[in-house]
């Protein structure tokens, strides 16, 4: 019998592509199982280590916070948990505000522009967010941090008529499919859609950037 693979924490970070920083998070949160100590200084991870890894990064791109990820990660029924992160899940207002670092006013100017969907109201009359309006103010949140003016940011808005155009677009693919079989398939044709989109976004801007 072969003996199992393991790996540094080095290597696992080269392989999974994340910092050896965010793995130490994930193994602190619980959310990555310790690695075996060999002795004071080093620890070695298995091929699980890899696997989990993945399965935490494919959920992140399914916009479940890292608190969802544990409870997924140590149940056996993945799917049915997504199911319900997803559709359950609620942000407040508050917790949007605070864990996307904007301020109120910022907020108010999102909300004001159209760029983040108005809340809904839950059946206790409470106004909350959807993860995908997390998720993007997460991103504005960033952008801010990096320096951009949250009036650039708004300037979204008079740029509709583009995502428009996209949405017409990839509506088109998802008619395309026939069956309900591959209807299961939309999520990863929607993910391929904005990963085209990105490409050719990113010529033209290269374009405009290092144009002679």
């Amino acid at each position: 019998m072969s003996e199992k693979k393991t790996f540094s924490i080095g290597e696992l970070s080269e392989m999974s592509n994340l910092s050896t920083a965010t793995i130490n998070y994930y193994v602190k949160i619980g959310v990555l199982a310790p690695p075996k100590k060999i002795n004071k200084t080093r620890a070695i991870y298995s091929e699980n280590h890899i696997k989990i890894l993945k399965k935490i990064k494919n959920l992140k791109k399914k916009k479940i916070n890292l608190n969802g990820i544990k409870e997924i990660i140590n149940n056996s029924d993945y799917s049915n948990i997504i199911n319900n992160k997803i559709k359950n899940e609620k942000i407040s207002i508050n917790q949007l505000i605070v864990n996307s670092n904007i301020s109120q006013d910022i907020y108010e100017k999102l909300i004001d522009a159209r760029i983040i969907k108005f809340p809904k109201t839950s059946d206790q009359g409470i106004p909350y967010h959807t993860l995908n309006d997390f998720a993007l103010s997460q991103a504005i949140g960033e952008i801010i941090n990096h320096g951009v003016n949250i009036e650039q940011i708004l300037k979204n808005k008079d740029h509709s008529i583009l995502s428009k155009s996209e949405s017409m677009l990839l509506a088109e693919y998802i008619k395309s499919i026939e069956g309900e079989k591959n209807r299961k398939n939309i999520s990863s044709i929607i993910q391929s859609f904005d990963t085209i989109r990105k490409y050719l976004r990113r010529l033209e801007l290269e374009k405009i950037l290092y144009r002679k």
